[in-house]
């Protein structure tokens, strides 16, 4: 992507959802080329696992995006990683599991048919979207601030 002329090199985000999130992590560690990090649905199902080690790598931007009922991201968790990372980590809760879709059950004591449940889920990944580049443009826009 770097080589990609239609890119900007010095403005590129990573991103990884569940398994990806681990993944994205460690390049992000490893790579101080990004920007900032995006850990969507990260996995914090027990205490037992570090997969976000080195919370304190620098002052990058980090967005954790976690279901608030997903079973492989415990609230009480991914809330410990995100104060651990501090004044830079932003945690965006989001209705639904650890594929942000709420589960039969929500859904009827909702009452809500098939079709009201699918229109829900699309608004929500679309606002989830404008949230993510909302958060990528305001820390461009603080690092270009701090470049100048």
């Amino acid at each position: 992507m770097r080589v990609d002329k239609r890119v900007d090199p010095s403005s590129i985000f990573i991103l990884g959802k569940s398994l990806g999130s681990i993944l994205a992590w460690r390049a992000f560690c490893a790579d101080k080329d990004f920007l900032g990090v995006i850990l969507l649905t990260p996995l914090c199902a027990t205490e037992d696992e570090k997969h976000y080690l080195s919370p304190a790598v620098d002052a990058r931007p980090v967005l954790i995006i976690a279901g608030n009922n997903d079973p492989h991201c415990k609230l009480a968790l991914v809330n410990q990683l995100a104060t651990a990372l501090g004044d830079k980590a932003v945690l965006k809760l989001v209705a639904g599991n650890h594929n942000l879709e709420w589960s039969d059950a929500q859904c009827e004591q909702r009452g809500q048919s098939v079709e009201d449940v699918e229109i829900a889920f699309r608004r929500r990944i679309s606002a989830l979207a404008m949230t993510i580049c909302t958060w990528i443009d305001a820390g461009l826009a603080n690092i270009r601030l701090k470049e100048s």
